[in-house]
């Protein structure tokens, strides 16, 4: 799932929420551009999947640590597409200011994906759990006998899902996942993760 960058659809509702909300958004928009810039992230020979993930990871992280700081605490629903574009585009909004090259370099990109094709995979399974590690991540056990470990490392529709432990042991399920590679310290090596694009209860 894309993350919105169309910075001039977002008008003035961040006013609405009055300073603190402002500062908020601020204050991520700051430490996502430091976290991209600490990746080293190549925006001209990365794949345009990678970045979009290390994106979303460092901006969800640095909301996570600040979204109780204010007064008015701020709760995204992930399962919300239309909050999580909302809070994409008041974030590019605001590290236009810390990191623009960043951001135009990011929409030149948006731009030039679109005729790109991503190669997912998709299983249909059953529920085995669901556990918070490092990352948010479910098993599924096919008819089979062969299990599925997958993550939740960006928003997607129906996320919530997951996140809210909506689906039980045993539950038929589909899973669109791609594969993609992360450094796992734990091994001090990389390793493939399959990365959760849509999932639906049947």
């Amino acid at each position: 799932m894309k993350i919105i960058f169309s910075v001039f659809l977002f008008s003035m509702s961040t006013v609405l929420f009055g300073q603190n909300r402002d500062a908020f958004y601020d204050i991520i928009a700051k430490e996502t551009c430091e976290c991209v810039s600490n990746k080293n992230i190549d925006l001209e020979n990365d794949d345009y999947e990678k970045v979009q993930i290390e994106f979303g990871f460092c901006m969800i992280n640095s909301y996570s640590n600040h979204k109780n700081d204010f007064d008015e605490p701020m709760n995204l629903d992930f399962g919300n597409s239309d909050e999580m574009g909302k809070f994409g585009e008041a974030v590019a909004l605001k590290m236009v200011n810390h990191c623009p090259d960043f951001i135009i370099a990011l929409g030149s990109r948006d731009d030039d994906s679109e005729d790109e094709k991503v190669s997912n995979s998709v299983v249909e399974a059953f529920f085995v759990e669901s556990k918070k590690n490092e990352f948010q991540t479910i098993t599924v056990k096919e008819k089979n006998g062969r299990v599925h470990s997958l993550i939740v490392l960006t928003f997607f529709e129906n996320v919530n899902l997951i996140t809210e432990n909506q689906i039980k042991k045993n539950d038929k399920v589909i899973v669109e996942y791609f594969e993609q590679e992360f450094y796992d310290p734990k091994v001090n090596d990389f390793r493939y993760y399959k990365v959760i694009q849509a999932i639906t209860k049947l």
